[in-house]
């Protein structure tokens, strides 16, 4: 593999883990890089954590296209990218989230994908994308999310998040969930101070919904809603 190939893999990779979003295309074309990595079974740490972010993307996004035949083929992939990465690196969080998120998408919340994401917390329960997508996977499952020890593992990564300063984030989930598990995530937001309250629920007011926590002003009382 060509230098330039792999600098091309590593910066996707990163700037995925940063937030950035790719075409269709722009996934596609590093298609030959990532199976010429596989081929040659190779042990770099940092290669291996960009393939398994690339091969998520590259599910998601079939996914939000609707190919059915694309996301299964693509979730194998990163089912294999994930588990050569683990062989490689054990302690590779990222890897063990993949793995869980890939369970779940194709067999929703099972007792294996509630393992995957304690592995994860094993070996990286303060790795930032691991977090965030730690807490993006268990809100989508906590309709069926029974064990109370894994809502308890949930709600200690949203503080987490609430600590780290990721209102937006946590209001971008509290939006986006039924009304049950909106009280499930403001029944932890009114555990922050009133700064923490305070900021998250101005972020859930500016996406046009609404929010009371219990160390909040009205709402109305401030200039942006």
């Amino acid at each position: 593999m060509a230098d330039s190939d792999r600098l091309a893999v590593n910066l996707v990779g990163q700037t995925l883990l940063d937030g950035e979003l790719y075409s269709q295309e722009d996934l596609q074309s590093l298609e030959e890089t990532l199976l010429t990595n596989r081929a040659n079974n190779l042990c770099v740490p940092l290669d291996l954590r960009n393939e398994v972010v690339i091969r998520v993307a590259q599910v998601e996004l079939q996914i939000s296209l609707g190919n059915a035949d694309a996301v299964e083929q693509d979730l194998n992939a990163t089912e294999e990218s994930a588990r050569h990465a683990i062989s490689c690196d054990p302690n590779m969080s990222l890897a063990w989230i993949a793995l869980a998120w890939a369970e779940f998408v194709r067999n929703d919340y099972t007792p294996r994908m509630a393992e995957l994401v304690r592995m994860s917390m094993v070996t990286g329960a303060n790795e930032g994308w691991s977090i965030a997508r730690r807490v993006q996977l268990l809100l989508e499952a906590l309709p069926k999310m029974t064990d109370p020890q894994m809502r308890d593992l949930l709600a200690g990564q949203v503080r987490r998040l609430m600590a780290g300063g990721y209102n937006r984030i946590l209001a971008f989930h509290y939006v986006r969930l039924e009304d049950a598990e909106r009280r499930f995530l403001a029944d932890i937001f009114a555990t922050g101070d009133k700064d923490q309250q305070t900021k998250i629920a101005a972020e859930v007011w500016r996406s046009g919904e609404d929010i009371d926590l219990p160390l909040t002003p009205a709402r109305g009382t401030r200039p942006w809603n």
